[in-house]
C-alpha cells in the first residue's frame, strides 16, 4: 500500500506577536532610560486674587521672618513639629488640613522643612495663607 502525505497547503492563521512584543519592550527601555524624574512636592497654591476662605478644621503652621515656628500660635522647635503634628493626627481620627502662615521674609529652606515634615507623616493638605487684593490695598493706604 502506498502511504500518501497529506499535507495542508494553507498556512496556519494567527498573527506572529513576538516582533511587536520585542519593538514595545525596547520602547519601553528607551522611554525608561531617557526620562528624567524630578523630585518636589506638589502644591496646589491660591493665588492672590482668588485666595479662598478654609471652612473645615485646621492645624496652623506659621513661619515668622526669623525661620522660627509655630503651631497654632504656640512657639516650637523645628525637631518638635513632626512630633506635635503626629499627636495632633492621633487625638482628632480625621485628616486636617494644614494652614501654612509664613512671612515673606522666611527662607525657602524652612519651607520646605515644613512642606517635608507634613507630608512624611501621611498628610497631603496644605494650603498657604495669603492676603487677597483688597487686604494689600488697605494696609498699603495706611
Amino acid at each position: 500500500m502506498i502511504r500518501l502525505n497529506q499535507h495542508n497547503s494553507t498556512p496556519p492563521v494567527g498573527i506572529n506577536v513576538m516582533p511587536l512584543v520585542d519593538v514595545i519592550f525596547i520602547l519601553l527601555i528607551f522611554f525608561l532610560l531617557t526620562s528624567h524624574v524630578q523630585q518636589g512636592l506638589v502644591l496646589d497654591l491660591p493665588a492672590v486674587k482668588t485666595s479662598e476662605t478654609v471652612t473645615q478644621q485646621y492645624w496652623m503652621v506659621s513661619i515668622t521672618a526669623e525661620d522660627q515656628l509655630q503651631f497654632n500660635g504656640i512657639d516650637i522647635e523645628k525637631t518638635a513639629l513632626k512630633k506635635l503634628l503626629l499627636m495632633a493626627q492621633k487625638k482628632v481620627k480625621s485628616r486636617r488640613l494644614i494652614v501654612l502662615n509664613m512671612d515673606k521674609h522666611a527662607t525657602v529652606d524652612t519651607l520646605v522643612f515644613v512642606m517635608d515634615t507634613v507630608r512624611q507623616i501621611g498628610l497631603y493638605n496644605l494650603v498657604i495663607s495669603t492676603e487677597t487684593a483688597a487686604e494689600t490695598e488697605v494696609i498699603n493706604d495706611q
